[in-house]
């Protein structure tokens, strides 16, 4: 029995420690998360996109396919993301 509750009680943690799912718009409506899109050169990888996870958890951000960055000076590209894309973020972390 009391192995049982171990098992139990190891399965829930595992569970529960899991990072969740989140869509990108509602992270950056959360404030969970920090994106910028920045334009390099025209053409493939022209443009790229950082997003930072600054909250102390890890998460799973979906990222579906059509949407769109609009980057900060009008001089550069929109980006739009074509296929949709899961990115897993450690807490604090930052990918690009």
């Amino acid at each position: 029995m009391k192995s049982l509750f171990i098992s139990i009680s190891l399965i829930f943690w595992v569970f529960c420690s899991a990072a969740s799912t989140i869509d990108i718009t509602e992270a950056i409506k959360l404030g969970k998360i920090k994106v910028a899109p920045t334009f390099s050169k025209l053409g493939h990888k022209g443009i790229t996109l950082t997003v930072s996870n600054i909250t102390p958890q890890s998460m799973n951000i979906a990222i579906p396919g059509g949407t769109t960055f609009s980057p900060a000076g009008e001089d550069e590209q929109i980006l739009m993301n074509i296929e949709e894309v899961q990115l897993a973020l450690n807490a604090g972390e930052t990918k690009s």
